[in-house]
């Protein structure tokens, strides 16, 4: 019998999880996933096999999919220390990378939003475009995330701010004066 805590088995999952076999680390990363939080031990396994882009599904075009050890990881990674500030910000640096992403972004509960704002105020603008999709779906608990995004010296992510408030609708009514704000502040367009 296994239990969810026993270290033993975290253990065993994460030397299946540097196994050579691709489909053995893809397993690997989904039962830790499973594990959730009892499997604390295994972040900074599961940070690294975010980028293992070595097995891919032959014959597929479809971003992330090809890589199931990548998006088994993400998931794993949000399910088991969601509250960690590096799985948010390296969730945040990787929300345009696709499906996968942000499926485990949304997986990550009350972090998520933490996770836009990451995306948002990041300076390279990495994770702002696919922003506004996320804070529809996570809804009004984004807002707060979003306020901070209107201040980021790059007009791209203070659009796509701007975008994602929008899509939240008249729950972000409370947003407005901070818009207007910012938008005197920093306007979109000289």
């Amino acid at each position: 019998q296994i239990c969810v805590g026993d270290e033993e088995v975290v253990d065993a999952l994460l030397v299946a999880l540097g196994d050579k076999e691709g489909a053995i680390r893809e397993r690997a990363a989904q039962a830790l996933g499973r594990l959730g939080p009892a499997a604390r031990k295994a972040v900074p396994a599961l940070l690294r096999a975010l980028d293992d882009y070595e097995y891919r599904v032959p014959g597929m075009d479809l971003g992330d999919q090809d890589y199931p050890v990548v998006e088994a990881a993400a998931l794993a990674v949000a399910l088991v220390d969601p509250d960690s500030e590096e799985v948010r910000d390296r969730m945040a640096a990787r929300v345009d990378f696709g499906w996968a992403f942000r499926r485990a972004i949304l997986e990550m509960g009350e972090a998520a939003p933490s996770v836009i704002e990451r995306a948002l105020i990041a300076e390279d603008g990495h994770g702002a475009q696919s922003a506004p999709q996320l804070a529809r779906e996570i809804g009004p608990s984004a807002v707060t995330a979003l306020v901070r995004g209107l201040h980021n010296p790059t007009a791209r992510n203070r659009e796509h701010a701007i975008e994602a408030l929008g899509e939240i609708g008249p729950p972000a009514i409370a947003a407005v004066p901070e818009l207007l704000d910012a938008l005197r502040e920093q306007p979109l367009r000289s």
